[in-house]
């Protein structure tokens, strides 16, 4: 009997210690690209924030196949913005890939004015270079929201 009990004390208190809070704040949710930026806090203590954009891998036009691509320091958002910026300066008729660190690739063709973004999966997407200043301007607005 001493056993059954010590045996359940311990059961319930492992569920105890184990039990934790995290709860997810939308902070941004953005207008000229669908991103977000988004703070969790876990245990009430323990936050981290991030900036995550979801696509259609446009590979497929008849099944849901999402690429993204998710950042959780600044300097990794912020190469990934100046990348948009420095591959929409160029002019047309121009063959140019950047990479975006381990995160994939920007590639402006000579036949398009849309820039091909792949993230590392291969899961690609266009946005057209006319939208990338507004684009841009929008993400650098909020880059100092993460906290790293």
């Amino acid at each position: 009997m001493k056993n059954l009990i010590l045996s359940m004390a311990l059961m319930s208190l492992s569920f105890v210690a184990f039990s934790q809070t995290r709860e997810s704040i939308k902070m941004v949710k953005g207008e000229n690209l669908d991103f977000k930026i988004e703070k969790i806090i876990t245990n009430s203590t323990d936050t981290m924030v991030y900036f995550y954009w979801g696509f259609q891998n446009q590979k497929y036009s008849s099944i849901t196949d999402i690429g993204s691509f998710m950042f959780y320091k600044k300097e990794d958002l912020k190469l990934f913005v100046n990348g948009l910026k420095q591959i929409s300066e160029k002019e047309k008729g121009v063959d140019f890939q950047l990479s975006i660190g381990k995160f994939g690739t920007m590639q402006l063709y000579d036949f398009s004015n849309e820039i091909y973004i792949t993230e590392k999966s291969g899961k690609y997407t266009t946005i057209s270079k006319k939208k990338v200043s507004d684009i841009v301007t929008e993400i650098e607005k909020y880059i100092d929201l993460l906290i790293y």
